[in-house]
């Protein structure tokens, strides 16, 4: 083809196109069409999506029974989007919503009403009308501004009222300062509490919050209880401050305790079988779980002879009972 032939070609196209912005298809059996009104083309309180909601509404047989699943399967939105723009048409009076009963008189589905007029509109349409979540939107927006100031002046208030509390009265010194113990009282408690395993960091944080003197009273009401778990029953009772019963709290008459001596223990230990030195091993474990580490660490053996006159000999016997703690 010639660039004239192609000139006469383009001129024809456009003198053919015209104004035209638009372009239809013949509209036959091949390509069916529906009859939408103008009324819902030109509602300008509709939003596009509640607008092509109504355009498919009219476009489906007048028996056609709408249900929410079917929507969300013929359109790309979700179905918090369909259910927006349904109720938007249901606000405007497009759509009546009526609840059906079953054979036993039970609601059972709903079913959409479509009005291709507006059932709840009696003014004509004007140009200047809004979408009612428009609306909503503004008058949210306005109450949210008031409230937003009125936290503002609120938390003002407050602090102006605190700053003048603060300065009208004089700083205080705290009640009852802690007071650092001595080295001893810590090694003393720390002693009563090892038959229990309880760390010294734990007895150490104790001693920040509660006097040394508090701290024996609850030790003397954890052995007064026969617990599983007394460094539990311990812990409990220095926090919520447990009390013996009166029937408890009556001196009891001092009784010396009378152990052994180191000799005596040696001979003891040494006609002892290896089945019954392990046993005193095995209790003074479950009495202080610290003991079997310290055997592996010095590379000590309850088995041999040279244990008894290992230093941690001493702390079997005291785990045991055999001497003094």
């Amino acid at each position: 083809m010639s660039n004239k032939e192609e000139d006469k070609s383009l001129v024809s196209l456009e003198k053919e196109r015209g104004n035209r912005t638009i372009f239809r298809k013949a509209h036959n059996r091949e390509n069916p069409y529906a009859l939408i009104s103008k009324v819902i083309l030109r509602d300008r309180r509709l939003s596009a999506k509640a607008m092509g909601l109504m355009c498919y509404f009219l476009s489906l047989p007048d028996d056609w029974e709408i249900s929410i699943n079917e929507l969300v399967r013929h359109f790309s939105d979700g179905e918090k989007s369909i259910r927006a723009g349904i109720k938007e048409l249901v606000l405007l009076g497009y759509i009546e919503m009526q609840q059906s009963r079953g054979e036993r008189g039970r609601f059972s589905a709903t079913l959409f009403l479509i009005h291709e007029e507006p059932t709840k509109t009696t003014q004509p349409l004007e140009p200047q009308d809004v979408s009612p979540y428009a609306q909503k939107r503004h008058a949210d927006n306005r109450r949210a501004e008031k409230g937003a100031q009125q936290n503002t002046d609120k938390n003002k208030l407050l602090k102006n009222n605190k700053q003048a509390l603060t300065q009208a009265q004089p700083k205080q010194e705290p009640q009852n300062p802690s007071q650092e113990p001595g080295p001893n009282v810590v090694v003393s408690l720390i002693e009563k509490t090892q038959q229990w395993a309880i760390a010294e960091t734990l007895v150490r944080t104790w001693l920040k919050k509660h006097s040394a003197e508090y701290i024996l009273c609850k030790i003397e009401y954890t052995k007064s209880y026969a617990t599983k778990n007394p460094a539990g029953l311990l812990r409990r009772a220095i926090e919520n401050d447990y009390k013996l019963p009166q029937s408890k709290q009556e001196p009891k008459p001092v009784v010396e305790s009378v152990y052994p001596t180191h000799e005596e223990n040696i001979a003891w230990y040494a006609g002892l079988s290896d089945e019954e030195k392990l046993a005193l091993q095995k209790g003074a474990v479950h009495k202080h779980a610290m003991f079997e580490h310290h055997l592996k660490h010095q590379n000590a053996s309850v088995l041999d002879d040279s244990f008894m006159q290992h230093g941690l000999f001493k702390d079997m016997m005291r785990l045991i009972g055999r001497a003094k703690c």
